[in-house]
């Protein structure tokens, strides 16, 4: 069962978390490439269906998890990109125009 975790570093940690996820995702994808040849030489020689539905199946759990971790590491980098753009927008300084109005009476009084 998979879960979703939430933990918090700091912003300029994100693209190297990233990272991580994605090499770990690649090195689980280098060994898929072995798994499914494992599966085709199987099938070449004297081949158990059992074994290759077995491997099968192992293999397109591996895909799913690298596939999670993909959708991890874009929705990661849609927040990182968001937090970007509002640090580079002007910050909007909102005036509390009762407030001038009211120093402005007391000072004029």
């Amino acid at each position: 069962m998979r879960v979703n975790i939430q933990y918090s570093i700091e912003m300029d940690e994100i693209p190297e978390k990233v990272l991580d996820f994605l090499q770990g995702a690649s090195s689980s994808s280098a060994d898929i490439v072995h798994e499914i040849d494992d599966i085709v030489f199987c099938m070449e020689g004297n081949f158990s269906i059992e074994r290759a539905l077995e491997q099968i199946n192992k293999v397109r759990r591996e895909l799913a998890n690298i596939d999670h971790t993909m959708l991890d590491c874009s929705e990661i980098l849609h927040g990182y990109q968001k937090a970007l753009v509002q640090l580079r927008e002007p910050q909007k300084i909102e005036v509390d125009h009762d407030n001038e109005t009211r120093n402005e009476e007391i000072e004029e009084g």
